[in-house]
């Protein structure tokens, strides 16, 4: 029970509660918007009644785990630092997550609040911390009901500190973008109207701006709808490879965890009672520096060409105390959906014309409720804008 406990405690930190974003709207083309639209992952915590692509595929991997560590208990809980388990896990954790990632291709909606905070340390040079927040809503047409396909995607970045040479550049780091997409595949955009107005709402932690509209107004873009079916978990990894360094590759934090022998440590830890799992990867990140693909969609992300993950073995720790650099820790529902996703991570290289080093956490929770993955909640921003243009 204490090693259970002593997990729980290192595998629970990092998660938040589910988050309620609010996208203030205030302007467009100077003129303000009067309406304030709500977005919510409130539902987070209702189990998905959707059908992952994945769910098969995910319930084996976790049923070969459970059949390892129901073997090896102590004081009737799975004594998760077991050889034997730790192994077990290390076979099924890499894949699950990329499981979790690619099961988003084929839903029929989903929504998720993202919050990454990254501290730099540039030396003599400076130091700053930026935030970046994602709401990210999609919806998937369905031909068969009708349903069209949307979007609502915001994302306000921040400098909450900074010092020298990245108070330089604070205001090219500082920004605001909605894109939101209706009818499948009309492309309507916000900028923020005034990056001074940039702040805390009321709440303390979600950020807000003023907001006006983009130049894309009604134009055609890339069509909401599923993404084609990949069976295998060698057709996933090349598309990893594939899509590295693109603008939007479906795995997610920039590492493909299918690589091999890129996970080094990792502890699963099942809750019956939410039907959940809880999963700990600690990536060997000499191994991902040598991976191509997760080399790339890290320089790419950072907009960097000499970035690379840095481990940190000053203490002489080992396994699950053990600072890899890069650490993953994600919840996903025993049908192998995500309802959360932290990434740990420190790299090294340069950031605009400095060499520095940066530390980042990536928190991610998610929803798949109907009420929370609502479009329409979202086009009144568009209706209003309308009034105004």
């Amino acid at each position: 029970m204490k090693k259970i406990i002593k997990a729980l405690s290192v595998l629970v930190a990092p998660l938040i509660m589910m988050c309620a974003f609010f996208a203030g709207c205030k302007s467009c083309k100077g003129k303000h918007v009067d309406v304030v639209v709500s977005g919510n992952v409130d539902g987070g915590s209702e189990y998905p009644t959707q059908t992952p692509m994945y769910e098969a595929q995910s319930r084996q991997l976790l049923q070969e785990y459970m059949d390892v560590a129901n073997n090896h208990l102590s004081d009737g809980d799975i004594d998760i630092e077991d050889p034997a388990v730790v192994e077990a896990a290390k076979a099924v954790a890499g894949k699950l997550y990329a499981y979790a990632c690619y099961n988003e291709r084929y839903l029929e909606h989903y929504v998720y609040f993202s919050d990454k905070d990254g501290y730099t340390d540039l030396g003599s040079n400076g130091s700053g911390e930026l935030v970046t927040q994602d709401f990210y809503l999609r919806v998937n047409e369905n031909l068969e009901t009708g349903v069209k396909g949307a979007r609502f995607h915001r994302t306000i970045k921040k400098v909450n500190r900074a010092k020298g040479g990245i108070k330089t550049f604070k205001g090219f780091l500082e920004n605001g973008r909605i894109r939101i997409t209706k009818d499948t595949n009309l492309l309507y955009r916000f900028e923020v109207d005034d990056k001074d107005s940039i702040h805390y709402g009321e709440d303390g932690t979600t950020l807000e701006c003023e907001w006006k509209t983009g130049e894309d107004w009604g134009k055609p873009d890339a069509e909401m709808v599923k993404g084609a079916y990949l069976p295998t978990e060698a057709d996933i990894l090349a598309d990893i490879q594939n899509e590295a360094g693109g603008e939007n590759p479906t795995i997610h934090g920039n590492i493909n965890t299918l690589a091999e022998n890129i996970v080094k440590y990792a502890y699963i830890v099942p809750d019956p009672e939410t039907s959940s799992y809880l999963i700990l990867i600690k990536i060997d990140t000499e191994v991902a520096n040598n991976d191509s693909a997760s080399l790339k969609m890290l320089r790419h992300s950072n907009e960097n060409d000499d970035c690379k993950w840095v481990a940190d073995n000053s203490d002489g720790a080992t396994g699950l105390e053990e600072d890899t650099g890069l650490q993953i820790v994600f919840q996903i529902w025993d049908n192998g959906l995500f309802r959360m996703y932290n990434i740990t991570e420190r790299w090294k290289g340069t950031v605009k014309i400095y060499k520095g080093t940066a530390n980042v956490t990536t928190i991610t929770t998610y929803s798949y409720s109907d009420a929370d993955c609502d479009p329409a909640q979202y086009f009144v921003m568009l209706d209003e804008a309308e009034k105004v243009r």
